[in-house]
């Protein structure tokens, strides 16, 4: 049974809680705290342990959802708890730990699968705060979203900056942003009965509240924003709300029209649609299932083909999914009014293609060198592109649809193109022999140690690969231990792969592989050391421009750490006789700043 829970304290949005008598009993309080610092492809985030905070809830009485490192069907299925049915909802708290991307009018929290995404991939890798925060919105006493990330620098595609971006919170969700650390700690004092704003703020230096703009509320009333509101209520699409929004990003509606993207509101298209559909209502939050990685996939595929029959085929799996409404208005655009049937889809349509034969077309026009974007049986721009140029190049009209007859063409064309490339590769393959067995008769069958060494070098899988390896062994075996005392003295990944590399199946080939395999890790941990330190690119450029001044060649001051600069780390780190990494560490960065300050011989 939750805990009871009372009124907030001061003006703030805070979902602050003490104990009251049984009349001011609260509806169900929830929180979600989802902490992600081990990124596939992207810096670690350090300090992300929140388990203080989820203990302090779940002893407040909170029903706790929590995750850590989860990609980001993961996170949005944790998510979706916020829209579980609550007549008389609770306070509501969300706390995200981890990477975030924005653009001019939104923010992501990223999975961990992400990598350096561009602007048209982050909803496939990230949750917009814009849709967690409608989520949130209705609590009583209030909604807390907290958010912690670090200032770590990370690659990204074009339309994206790193970090937070411009938020509104809706009215009754207080944001409160700053370093991953700070946010820990607010989350553990927000977490006890009483807790008040200011104390939250105070628990970390970084810790600040986003400010809704009530300029926005209070400015004139724009003529031109209200009929395009208007126009976009009528419509009740996705693409509607979006079009609003690509004009006035920051207007009186942009926060209404935001949670109506995010299917947050019900939305009805328009009362008599063309040809006597039914008008679409999207399914409340407590009918909705949560999405899963393959509902995702499907709906990704969907959204690149953007035709009636593949959001069609999507609706037919998931009719209950909480893209279904966004589906069903899209079907509704594309076959809206002025909208005339395509006669040459029409043609394809009567083939009665299914995905796995649109996929055998895909692969066959990607083997005829028409890139179709992918092959995922959904035939988007790309792939009718790819469909429209194999038509002119086969001097058929170009219409990027598919004849029965066009279909006979592309089989035909496909079957000999395969037969002339296996053709091709039966002939390479047969050159490749024959100069194998000649580089063996002329330098490896008589060539003592060297020849067998050269030959494996230049055919590591060849005919006589096998053979050269146990007259190597033989010729070998008294260098191994020599071979192996040098790696040991040196101690470096590159001098146990040059042992193993000799003697892949030598005696001590066990332990190299355990040293080399350790090492590598112990390179992972320095890397995560180097990202904990949470250096920006201005400290970055210091560390080069010191390396650079004592003659030891970082490569260029760019604030980003290349083989170049690693390598003249690596060197300084010796020369200190510090422990040879290549990363920077505690240490190290203050040896340098010691080097710094010491007069110069």
């Amino acid at each position: 049974m939750p805990r009871r829970i009372g009124t907030m304290l001061g003006t703030a949005a805070l979902a602050a809680w003490t104990t009251l008598t049984p009349a001011a009993t609260w509806a169900e309080p929830r929180a979600v705290v989802l902490t992600n610092g081990d990124y596939q492809q992207l810096p670690a985030v350090g300090q992300t342990d929140a388990s203080a905070a989820i203990a302090g809830f779940k002893q407040s009485g909170f029903r706790m959802v929590e995750g850590r490192n989860l990609p980001s069907a993961q996170v949005r299925a944790a998510l979706a708890d916020l829209l579980r049915a609550d007549p008389d909802p609770g306070p509501r708290v969300v706390v995200l730990i981890g990477r975030f991307v924005s653009s001019a009018t939104d923010t992501w929290f990223l999975g961990t699968e992400a990598g350096p995404v561009n602007l048209m991939q982050a909803d496939s890798v990230g949750v917009p705060l814009s849709v967690v925060m409608a989520a949130m919105a209705g609590g009583r006493p209030g909604s807390t979203l907290m958010l912690g990330t670090d200032r770590a620098l990370f690659p990204l595609g074009a339309g994206l900056r790193r970090g937070f971006g411009p938020m509104e919170p809706p009215k009754g969700v207080t944001v409160i942003v700053g370093r991953a650390q700070g946010v820990r700690h607010g989350a553990e004092v927000l977490a006890r009965p009483g807790s008040t704003l200011r104390a939250v703020l105070a628990a970390g230096e970084s810790l600040r509240q986003v400010k809704r703009d009530a300029r926005a509320e209070a400015r004139p009333t724009d003529p031109e924003e209200e009929r395009a509101w208007q126009n976009a209520r009528r419509a009740g699409t996705a693409a509607a709300w979006r079009e609003f929004l690509s004009k006035y990003p920051r207007g009186r509606h942009a926060a209404a029209a935001r949670r109506q993207l995010a299917g947050t509101d019900p939305v009805v298209l328009p009362a008599a649609p063309v040809g006597g559909a039914t008008p679409v209502v999207a399914p409340p939050p407590d009918t909705v299932e949560r999405p899963g990685d393959e509902e995702m996939a499907a709906w990704t595929r969907a959204k690149r083909a953007n035709a009636v029959a593949a959001y069609q085929e999507f609706l037919s799996k998931y009719p209950r999914s909480i893209f279904a409404g966004a589906a069903r208005g899209r079907m509704a655009e594309l076959s809206g009014p002025g909208v005339s049937p395509d006669p040459a889809a029409q043609v394809e349509a009567g083939l009665n293609l299914d995905r796995a034969r649109r996929a055998q077309i895909q692969r066959q026009l990607t083997l005829l060198t028409f890139d179709t974007g992918g092959i995922d049986g959904v035939f988007g721009d790309q792939t009718r592109r790819a469909l429209a140029a194999w038509q002119r190049n086969n001097g058929q009209p170009a219409t990027g649809y598919l004849t029965r007859d066009q279909l006979q063409l592309l089989d035909t064309s496909a079957s000999r193109r395969l037969a002339a490339l296996e053709a091709e590769a039966q002939r390479v393959r047969a050159k490749t022999r024959a100069a194998d067995q000649a580089y063996w008769t002329r330098v490896g069958a008589g060539g003592g140690q060297a020849g067998l060494q050269a030959y494996l070098q230049r055919y590591p899988d060849g005919v006589h690969a096998g053979e050269a390896r146990q007259a190597l062994a033989r010729l070998t075996g008294a260098n191994e231990t020599a071979a192996w005392d040098r790696a040991r003295a040196a101690n470096t990944m590159a001098a146990y792969r040059a042992y193993l590399d000799r003697f892949p199946q030598g005696a001590n080939a066990a332990p190299a592989r355990q040293a080399y395999e350790a090492l590598r890790a112990r390179g992972r941990q320095d890397a995560a050391d180097e990202a904990r330190l949470d250096l920006d690119g201005v400290a970055m450029q210091l560390v080069e421009t010191r390396l650079q001044q004592m003659g030891l060649d970082p490569g260029a001051v760019d604030g980003q750490l290349d083989e170049r600069s690693r390598q003249a780390i690596r060197s300084y780190q010796q020369d200190r006789n510090l422990r040879v990494s290549g990363y920077l560490n505690q240490g190290t960065i203050v040896r340098l700043l010691a080097d710094a300050l010491l007069p110069q011989n």
